[in-house]
């Protein structure tokens, strides 16, 4: 007779390797867990340094431009006379004299007042957040074919590819400038009259030194995204009074201060909100604060404190959030 010598696992070997086995799975949860919520985060703060990025890119490439008039800009050269003869030459779109203004959110609405195409944006500038304005040269500049026959005339050009009727443009040479519509063209030659202008004339007759440039009203603000208005906020740029586009999401505040030159060195002396600013046009500086949310909520460990617009913010929720700052010189005002 054969005896077999096979053996099966006894009930207790059965329990213990389950036991081990479910330690181990447990272990490898525990693992990919963390390490879910360890990639999730990177994730997170690296897309925020992205977001932070583009928005105060967005915003630096237009306040480096502010004020640019060529040869003729505000410098420590001493810039020639500004003549705007734009139909109402103060009003928001046409205001080529204020190259940055900002406005102060000192609830219920904003200091300085908001101009009436702000308020009437859709979406309009989220309460808490302030509003940049900033009128910058857009495009490439096109020099003169011939010198002016009279500060009445044509303004003859070898090309007028980029430029359009009731464009807003400024020519400019070392020694003024002149803001102004187009009318209309005669060939290549710009034409500048009365309508969308107060007068025809531009002050003197500019030669072929003189370039001509467009320029725009750019607004930037804080106000409801476009992928869920009711909780998340982004970055917006208005172009005049064209409807805004959204720069980037995820953006909860966005804080400036002004820096004013107060002696005529062309060096801030003293940074201040809009709503205390004395002279717009004394600006020779900016400090930009953005404050960036990530839109999952409950991503961080814990509650974390953060410092924004010179104040320690204790969130009520785990998002995770960045403070992104820049100091900004305008630099046509002070080289």
């Amino acid at each position: 007779m054969i005896m077999s010598t096979q053996r099966g696992f006894s009930l207790i070997e059965i329990m213990v390797a389950m036991s081990i086995g479910l330690v181990i799975s447990a272990l490898v949860v525990t693992i990919f867990s963390a390490s879910s919520s360890t990639y999730r985060a990177a994730d997170t703060v690296g897309a925020l340094q992205e977001t932070g990025r583009v928005a105060l890119d967005s915003i630096d490439r237009d306040v480096q431009m502010a004020g640019f008039r060529g040869c003729n800009s505000n410098n420590v050269e001493a810039s020639g006379p500004l003549i705007n003869v734009i139909t109402a030459p103060t009003a928001y779109s046409n205001d080529l004299a204020t190259p940055i203004q900002g406005y102060e959110y000192t609830g219920p609405g904003w200091t300085p007042a908001l101009p009436a195409t702000l308020t009437a944006a859709a979406p309009a500038p989220a309460a808490g957040s302030d509003v940049l304005v900033v009128r910058v040269p857009v495009g490439i500049p096109a020099t003169l074919s011939a010198p002016m026959v009279s500060p009445t005339s044509d303004i003859p050009l070898f090309s007028t590819a980029g430029f359009a009727v009731n464009d807003r443009v400024f020519i400019a040479d070392c020694n003024e400038t002149a803001a102004f519509r187009i009318s209309g063209f005669v060939g290549t030659n710009v034409r500048h009259t009365v309508g969308v202008n107060s007068n025809g004339s531009l002050g003197r007759d500019f030669a072929e030194d003189a370039l001509v440039m467009r320029f725009e009203t750019h607004a930037y603000y804080v106000a409801p995204s476009s992928r869920n208005p009711a909780t998340e906020t982004s970055l917006w740029m208005m172009n005049g009074a064209a409807a805004p586009a959204e720069v980037v999401e995820d953006v909860q505040g966005l804080q400036i201060q002004y820096g004013e030159d107060t002696d005529a060195d062309y060096v801030a002396n003293v940074f201040r909100k809009a709503n205390s600013v004395v002279d717009f046009t004394q600006v020779v500086a900016l400090q930009v604060n953005l404050l960036l949310r990530g839109s999952r909520s409950n991503e961080a460990q814990a509650v974390t404190n953060y410092v924004f617009n010179g104040q320690t913010v204790v969130p009520a929720d785990k998002y995770t959030r960045r403070v992104y700052t820049a100091t900004i010189q305008l630099r046509n005002r002070t080289l």
